[in-house]
């Protein structure tokens, strides 16, 4: 018999075949499986492997009882099959890639805005990799401010981010965060030739795991290099150093994309579909359109100049109708400028653009266009569902957070979402802070300061944890704690203005007033930013106003708005002006005021037409027309319940207080009033530096109500936790000795007059309340 006979005899073929077409059944169910939870490509290859290997174990069981018939066990299977099941197993082991066997992405489902299902895969959050990319330094150009250097930046920026788990960063994305200034400081006044020093510094302050940094050069033909590395944030260990040429811009950077993602630790072996496009269809292929959107974006980051910006943005659209990224900053642009219908009608174009976007980005362009048409409730939605398809994802819950803050004033629930955020992502410093401002809303102390010095322990380089609990130690009217506190955030942090503003104001609330002024020249000396002056001049213009000095006052707040246009867009530029538009009626420059708010008429469109209005309503009150003021409130209190402003419900409640008591309302007022004080003490708007000067107007007219209704003790308890804070205020002393002579203290009332005189020594001539002061308090008026 041949041996061909034998193995048929044996059935050898036969068994061989079953078994073959049994690998090709399990390796295809596997990738079933692998591809419908999202689990990882090792399940496929271990089962290839596996099974391949344990072919010599079917062949030696088939030939030895595959032929019809009673057969024994012989010693040398029993040696060669375990044999053959370890060999296997080792070479499982070997060829498959070392890495976890776990799905990289999940299948997540959830329900819309409009109350339908939606399911989509999603990346992992914890893979993602946070990647800095920095502008190209200009090697052998004839310009010092190439825009070639800053395109090639942006585009590899816009590259890394269309990798499902790649989060790239670059200074564009925060025109207003000031870090642009940390390059500025250091004379980069255009954020190029940096040393690596400091781009490492900046990429640490913003939490980034890798930073892109490196040169571009002109070649002849038109043609470009590039010299681009990868470094590890922190170590500064470079992991790759590219060194490339091309024929086009786009060109260098798609082969800077793969070559830095290459390195990244990123997962190699998911399922998931990548849809990696060229940067050219990113962003755009047309070279003057790029050109155009870079001059913008320089004009907004490095100048403050929207105008510019807008004006470049709109002309590259004009020449690439589908530049996605040009769409989004102008209508971030528009946005900011108030234009809210022109930033909506750019945001529909996006929605036609949104293949360019990841499943993130266009989640939040949808909550943002809600958020501009007065749709909270959908807009809250869409943000909660964000976290229910990534409820692994830090950034959703975070956006959900400050969704929930500053909607409803729903500072508990903000709470929970930053908690989960870090929870999720525990790097995330600035997260740390905002919970502990909430802490400190809720009446949290312990908690807050436990934060606060968290912050500190992993920043301790930034002077933001001491200075927020030197405040928390002020308002509790432990002056000298608080002093401490300022002075440790002084020393962690130089050149800074805002600890040595805080230990000036802190003097001021000691009734040392030449020791306060000296440490606001101090701070003015060290100022090097624009918006390091604008927080100077605020403090110095609330402190004037208190020292009964409008006319400089004012000066002070004029000279804030000058600073802050620098920096600041032009809505919240104004709106911090507009906060303090009683000082031009004090100050005798009540027309100047109301061409100011008719710039904001121009300036703002519906829905958002109620901004002036607060302004009006401000400088109506100042001047004593209640009718008008009025109006402009009720209208106020319509568009905040309806946008479910709670934050900023104190407001309008203060207001009916006010012409309340203007038409002899006294104890309504009063009641209004108490309950404006109660909601500020509930906003997450008092963690606002402008706001102080609410609160201490809040307190004062609360005061002044109280003494009119005869009702000192009343007006004494609302003047407690400002002059726990401020125990030098002179008109918060002076109403006190008011209400102290109403309930016969006399000697308590002169100590308190004495300051309020003290304090006013300087007042401007024709402020009437120091003039009383000096009179006594026989002739005392309110």
């Amino acid at each position: 018999m041949s041996f061909f006979q034998e193995l048929l005899k044996r059935r050898v073929p036969q068994i061989c075949g079953i078994y073959l077409g049994a690998i090709f059944a399990g390796v295809e169910f596997t990738d079933i499986i692998v591809e419908r939870y999202g689990l990882s490509d090792l399940w496929v290859d271990g089962v290839l492997i596996s099974m391949l290997t344990l072919l010599p174990t079917v062949i030696m069981v088939a030939w030895f009882h595959g032929a019809p018939g009673r057969d024994r066990w012989r010693k040398r299977e029993l040696v060669g099959i375990p044999l053959n099941v370890i060999v296997a197993g080792v070479l499982v082991l070997l060829l498959s890639p070392k890495q976890p066997v776990e799905a990289a992405s999940q299948i997540r489902t959830a329900t819309d805005e409009n109350g339908q299902t939606v399911t989509m895969e999603v990346a992992r959050a914890d893979l993602k990799q946070r990647v800095a990319v920095f502008f190209l330094d200009p090697d052998g150009f004839d310009s010092d401010q190439p825009w070639e250097s800053y395109a090639v930046s942006t585009l590899i920026k816009a590259g890394l981010q269309s990798d499902p788990f790649v989060d790239s960063y670059s200074l564009y994305n925060q025109y207003s965060n000031g870090l642009i200034w940390r390059l500025k400081r250091a004379g980069h006044v255009d954020g190029l030739n940096a040393p690596l020093s400091l781009l490492n510094e900046v990429a640490v302050s913003y939490h980034q795991e890798y930073f892109v940094a490196g040169s571009l050069s002109p070649l002849p033909d038109e043609r470009w290099r590039a010299d681009i590395s990868l470094y590890r944030t922190g170590s500064l260990e470079r992991l790759t150093q590219l060194m490339l040429e091309g024929d086009s811009l786009f060109d260098i950077s798609d082969s800077a994309i793969d070559g830095i993602i290459s390195k990244l630790d990123r997962p190699k072996d998911t399922n998931m579909v990548v849809s990696r496009l060229p940067a050219s269809e990113l962003l755009t292929g047309n070279t003057e359109a790029l050109r155009l959107y870079i001059e913008g974006s320089n004009a907004l980051l490095l100048n403050n100049d929207y105008g510019t910006a807008q004006a470049r943005w709109e002309q590259a659209i004009e020449l690439d109708k589908g530049f996605a990224e040009a769409y989004a900053d102008l209508a971030d642009a528009q946005d900011d400028q108030g234009d809210y219908q022109a930033a909506l009608a750019n945001l529909k174009e996006l929605n036609r653009l949104s293949h360019k976007f990841d499943e993130s980005r266009r989640i939040l362009i949808k909550a943002w266009t809600y958020q501009l048409q007065e749709q909270e409730e959908k807009a809250t939605r869409v943000y909660e569902m964000y976290t229910e398809l990534h409820p692994e994802n830090a950034e959703a819950w975070r956006s959900l957070g400050y969704n929930y803050m500053w909607t409803g004033n729903r500072v508990a629930d903000a709470r929970r979402a930053f908690e989960k955020s870090l929870e999720l992502m525990p790097n995330q410093y600035w997260l740390i802070y905002q919970l502990a401002d909430i802490y400190r809303v809720q009446g949290d102390t312990e908690a807050a300061i436990e934060r606060y010095e968290e912050y500190h322990e992993l920043l301790p380089n930034t002077y933001l944890a001491m200075v927020a609990i030197g405040d928390m130690k002020t308002q509790n009217g432990d002056l000298a704690a608080a002093q401490e506190y300022y002075e440790k955030g002084q020393l962690a942090q130089t050149n800074m203005v805002t600890p040595v503003i805080k230990l000036a104001m802190n003097q001021a609330r000691q009734g040392k007033l030449e020791e306060a002024f000296e440490l606001f020249e101090e701070a003015e000396f060290v100022a090097e930013a624009p918006r390091q002056l604008a927080t100077l001049y605020a403090a110095q213009s609330r402190l004037y106003s208190a020292l009964g000095q409008p006319k400089t006052a004012l000066k002070m707040l004029k000279k804030q708005l000058n600073m802050e246009a620098e920096t600041l867009n032009r809505v919240d530029a104004m709106v911090n002006h507009m906060r303090n538009l009683q000082l031009y009626v004090y100050a005798g420059e009540s027309a100047e005021a109301e061409a100011f708010l008719a710039t904001m008429d121009d300036m703002f469109g519906p829905p958002f037409d109620f901004i002036p209005r607060i302004g009006y309503m401000i400088l109506r009150m100042a001047e004593g027309n209640v009718e008008e003021a009025a109006e402009h409130n009720r209208f106020i209190a319509k568009v905040l319940e309806k946008s479910a402003r709670k934050d900023l419900e104190y407001v309008t409640e203060f207001t009916y207080g006010m012409i309340k008591r203007r038409g002899g309302e006294l104890d309504e007022a009063l009641a209004l009033l108490e309950n404006a004080s109660a909601l500020y003490r509930q906003s997450i708007q008092q963690n606002n530096e402008e706001a102080e000067a609410e609160f201490v107007q809040i307190s004062i007219e609360l005061a002044r109500t109280a003494i009119l209704a005869d009702k000192a003790e009343r007006a004494l308890a609302a003047l407690e936790p400002l002059l726990t804070s401020w125990p030098y205020h002179p008109e918060g002393n002076w109403l006190a000795a008011q209400a102290q002579q109403q309930l016969g203290r006399s000697q308590e009332a002169e100590k308190s007059l004495a300051i309020a005189r003290d304090m006013w020594v300087n007042a401007e001539e024709g402020f009437e309340l120091a003039e009383a002061a000096r009179e006594g308090l026989t002739s005392a008026s309110l």
